[in-house]
């Protein structure tokens, strides 16, 4: 289970906000109810607030639909930079360790399958949110002053795999979008499709290949509060095409 996404619910969505809607991912493919307290991190203030239950979506695009915000509320206007589920509820419930966390990352440059899904899915995520009642979370909680001068920085591709496709598969054209666990080290635990763009079939005849170079690339873990942590890596891969269709969520 992991904060997946975090949005700003005022009008101005670059400007600090007192009101957010936090979304939730499941550890399986399928959606799933979750109970539990979030860690905010706002510069070195770090707030905490309950979620009772609310959907997390599955580990797959196609299951966003069903996933329920969590709305809360600070004291004060903030700038939301990082949040993870610090413990759960339930007879299996407990403290998390800080991992899997959510970072505020900068606005892409282009528009790729995956920004396509995530401001459909952002925009529907605000539209359930003015109906939710928000939570509130505790006081800030002053935190000691990071000891780097990027302590939170979400995990990146560093090297790209490049993967031998032979025969008519050479010709194949789709985007998938996968979603790699990676070790605070770096290294790939576990790899899956979590979404696709093009002709049906794309996932049966091209997920191996996308598979495989999820796997193969070398990638940096995220960074939380100067401490490389097990993060999850939401990425694109490519075959034959720079302007897929829109993606099949």
């Amino acid at each position: 289970m992991r904060v997946f996404d975090v949005i700003s619910l005022a009008s101005n969505k670059k400007a600090p906000s007192a009101t957010y809607a936090l979304s939730f991912e499941a550890a399986g493919p399928s959606a799933g109810r979750l109970g539990g307290t979030v860690a905010l991190y706002s510069g070195n203030n770090r707030y905490e607030v309950h979620v009772p239950d609310v959907v997390a979506a599955g580990s797959a695009a196609a299951t966003l639909t069903s996933a329920t915000p969590a709305v809360v509320h600070f004291p004060s206007p903030v700038t939301v930079d990082a949040a993870y589920l610090a413990s759960l509820d339930g007879p299996n419930g407990g403290p998390c360790d800080a991992a899997f966390v959510w970072m505020k990352e900068p606005t892409p440059s282009r528009a790729t399958a995956l920004t396509t899904v995530m401001q459909r899915y952002e925009d529907n995520l605000r539209a359930q949110a003015a109906t939710v009642h928000p939570l509130e979370t505790s006081e800030a909680s002053p935190q000691g002053a990071p000891e780097c001068t990027q302590p939170n920085e979400p995990p990146r591709l560093l090297r790209r795999a490049q993967i031998m496709m032979v025969g008519g598969d050479q010709m194949a054209v789709g985007v998938l979008i996968t979603e790699a666990a990676l070790s605070d080290s770096g290294s790939v635990v576990d790899a899956w499709i979590w979404g696709w763009a093009g002709a049906p079939g794309t996932v049966s005849s091209l997920g191996d290949f996308a598979l495989q170079e999820t796997k193969a690339s070398g990638y940096s873990p995220g960074t939380f509060r100067c401490k490389k942590v097990a993060s999850i890596y939401l990425g694109v891969v490519s075959f034959n095409t720079e302007a897929p269709e829109l993606p099949h969520v």
